[in-house]
């Protein structure tokens, strides 16, 4: 810019951009043509493919342009370097052609503005694959990510919590469902969501501790039915008020009116959605807990 008014004026000109576009209303509530100006505003589709990108999408959209957000908002860019590149470059030469007398140097002045005009290329090449690889971006949130780190994490909290007690989180995950129900050791491997190996290396620690027994069951001689012994029960009593309290811990971090509507979603979730294992021909173990 030459001089302070000249950006003045250029201010001037970019200001009704960031106006007239979806940033603070959507272009459908605004007068046809109005709206029809708003949507084809290069802002708009930056101001959309970021609420995209960030999970939180326009709730009205009213046009093939404001669906493809993602897509226009890096293709202004290109088109209006495309267009405009190739001016300023011409009317920077013309402007030193104007201004400076001819001689010697105009050879290097223009293999300069040449110099010029090929580095600005390769940026704009770049910049286009670099605004392609950014396309690849997630679009949605990393549920997978956040419940495993989560679930690792509220683990290390209560192997932490019930240490205090020398009982370790799928000891105690055992005997919480045995207790009083008479239950299969397949069965309370299921709730406790063990696989059978796991299962069977569990029970052999609690039977050596003597907090559990298995006894065959009274209808099927086969089958062996867990019986938590009275000191698996004081072991029950001493640590289901650590256990809640770890729970309610993490609750807490959360506000006073979340708590419940966080819980009742993820109740829904491990209900429905979540209930079953997906069948697949890939593997898919499960975390495993180092031991402490």
């Amino acid at each position: 810019m030459p001089n302070a008014e000249a950006v003045g004026s250029l201010f001037a000109v970019a200001f009704p951009f960031g106006i007239v576009s979806s940033v603070f209303t959507p272009p459908s509530m605004m007068p046809q043509w109005l709206g029809a100006v708003a949507m084809w505003n290069p802002v708009s589709s930056t101001a959309g493919a970021i609420r995209d990108l960030f999970g939180n999408p326009a709730p009205h959209r009213g046009g093939w342009i404001e669906e493809h957000a993602l897509p226009m908002a890096m293709v202004w860019p290109v088109l209006i370097t495309a267009i405009f590149l190739p001016l300023a470059v011409r009317r920077l030469r013309r402007s030193v052609a104007d201004h400076r007398p001819a001689g010697p140097s105009t050879r290097s002045r223009s293999a300069a503005l040449t110099l010029l005009q090929n580095n600005l290329s390769a940026y704009l090449s770049c910049y286009a694959a670099r605004m392609t690889s950014e396309s690849l971006a997630p679009t949605a949130l990393d549920l997978t990510g956040m419940f495993v780190h989560a679930g690792h994490v509220m683990n290390t909290r209560m192997a932490a919590a019930l240490a205090a007690i020398d009982v370790t989180p799928r000891s105690f995950c055992v005997l919480a469902h045995a207790v009083d129900r008479d239950l299969t050791q397949a069965q309370v491997a299921e709730l406790a969501d063990l696989d059978k190996t796991t299962m069977v290396v569990t029970m052999d620690e609690l039977e050596r501790a003597g907090l559990a027994e298995r006894r065959p069951a009274p209808t099927d001689r086969r089958a062996r039915i867990i019986v938590v012994t009275d000191a698996g029960r004081d072991l029950i009593r001493a640590g289901r008020g650590i256990v809640d309290g770890v729970h309610r811990e993490v609750l807490e971090a959360l506000p006073e009116d979340e708590r419940a509507v966080f819980g009742s979603a993820l109740a829904r979730l491990v209900g429905g959605v979540l209930a079953n294992p997906v069948e697949s021909e890939a593997t898919v173990r499960r975390a495993r807990t180092p031991k402490r």
